[in-house]
């Protein structure tokens, strides 16, 4: 994983690992990472312990990487006190060509390892790896038990009394159906039951808010009386992680699955955004300590109300019609956004109208067609008519070619061109008509060339 690029930035992985070990600042990769390291799985994800102060490292991650490239987040069930560091910019639009690693999450000194027992997730995610700098790794395991779970993909709590290991940690509880999702099973059948029924009396906002961030992958907004869930539109992966999450909780839960989750779920409202939109509103909720504040220590906990700032409502200040609404009509898009050439006057000084009717469309191109209806003391052959085609094979039918002789060939798409790069085609075609007869001079051509064949 160190040879990947991270999100946003133009550094690896291992680049952000020696900018922590040039600042003395040790690493430790903890959890889920350490999980699919040992599986041999590939991940996008990193997240560990770092030995330094977290203020002190977010400035000196500012000076290399950049405002957005870092980001410190306060933890709600971490203690005040307790923050994580991001580094990465996750507004950076998602390749599809070239995998790049997640935002890199840095915690507090111990603050994972050295938590009570009571606060640790399930064992196989308590490994943690150790590397003494000259080529050996190690596999811390507190529980001394999580290294035989993982190898034999079983799910157990880190202690015997799972009551105090759940009580009011419901996120964690809920962990369980993501590991199920992902391959595991519950080391033994009351376990299984024992979630199933702790799953019961769960709050429906802690429902919400694990249905929004691990399973859509975004960021839940559950003040007021709207639930609403930020996230960017799901892709194929997305689709394909959200089907399979659903159809495990579904059959880990049965018919409680309507009463509990799925109804929790059903009355999220979900916004989807740009990754930039997600990562302001990401930012706004979680409440990101300001860059500006990196070189002092805050002492004071942040709020939602701040002094000379406006007082943050609800999510509705932030997005007023959600995507779900915008389907009765078309969407409001801003002047700048490319169209197609605008109408321009012909030789009698009147105006051609534009072929496109509306913003974000495809961009068109002009084709010329003898269907104008001539003048009688002007040739027929002079008049053209612009009229609109589409740019390309439409996508739709892409399956109607032999598949035996296709060739892997990219699509033609036109998602967006600047305005001013198109040519403009209609107003050089009617400039063409008054250029001198150059239609004329051809098709007199024409006669004479078929004489000298004859």
């Amino acid at each position: 994983m160190k040879s990947l690029a991270v999100t946003g930035l133009s550094k690896l992985v291992d680049d952000v690992i020696t900018f922590l070990s040039d600042n003395n600042c040790y690493f430790v990769p903890v959890g889920p990472s350490v999980r699919s390291a040992i599986l041999k799985e590939k991940t996008v994800y990193l997240s560990g312990e770092v030995s330094c102060e977290l203020h002190e490292l977010y400035g000196k991650c500012i000076s290399k990487f950049g405002s957005s490239g870092c980001s410190l987040y306060p933890i709600e069930d971490g203690g005040w006190g307790a923050f994580r560091l991001e580094i990465g910019d996750a507004s950076s639009n998602r390749s599809t060509y070239k995998i790049k690693a997640e935002p890199i999450v840095l915690h507090e000194w111990r603050s994972l390892i050295g938590a009570p027992s009571g606060h640790w997730r399930f064992t196989v995610d308590t490994l943690a790896i150790f590397d003494d700098g000259i080529g050996h790794a190690y596999v811390i395991d507190p529980t001394h038990q999580g290294y035989h779970h993982l190898c034999d993909k079983k799910l157990a709590p880190p202690t015997d009394d799972w009551a105090d290991w759940s009580h009011n940690q419901p996120l964690k509880v809920l962990g369980f159906y993501e590991l199920r999702a992902a391959g595991f099973s519950a080391k033994n059948e009351s376990l299984q039951r024992y979630i199933n029924e702790e799953v019961k009396m769960i709050d429906k906002r802690d429902a919400q808010k694990f249905y929004c961030e691990n399973v859509l992958k975004g960021v839940a907004s559950l003040e007021g009386n709207t639930p609403i869930c930020h996230a960017r539109f799901p892709d194929r992966d997305d689709h394909n992680w959200i089907s399979t999450m659903r159809q495990t909780m579904i059959n880990e839960m049965g018919e409680n699955w309507n009463s509990t989750i799925g109804s929790a779920a059903d009355q999220l409202e979900a916004v989807f955004l740009t990754d930039h939109q997600l990562v302001d509103v990401r930012h706004r909720l979680l409440h990101r300590v300001p860059s500006s504040d990196a070189s002092f220590f805050i002492t004071q906990e942040p709020s939602i109300i701040e002094d000379g700032k406006p007082m943050i409502k609800d999510s509705s200040q932030v997005h007023s019609r959600p995507i779900l609404d915008m389907g009765a009509e078309p969407p409001i898009l801003p002047p700048e956004y490319p169209n197609s050439p605008r109408a321009q006057p012909n030789e009698h000084l009147e105006f051609v109208e534009s072929p496109v009717e509306g913003a974000g469309m495809d961009p068109i191109a002009i084709q010329i067609h003898k269907d104008h209806k001539p003048d009688e003391k002007e040739d027929p052959e002079e008049y053209v008519e612009p009229t609109r085609v589409e740019i390309g094979r439409p996508v739709e039918r892409e399956n109607e070619y032999n598949q035996n002789n296709a060739i892997e060939l990219p699509v033609m798409r036109f998602d967006k061109v600047e305005e001013n790069g198109l040519p403009d085609v209609a107003a050089s075609a009617l400039d063409g008509t008054t250029s001198g007869g150059s239609y004329r001079r051809i098709s007199s051509f024409i006669p004479i060339f078929l004489y000298f064949l004859i």
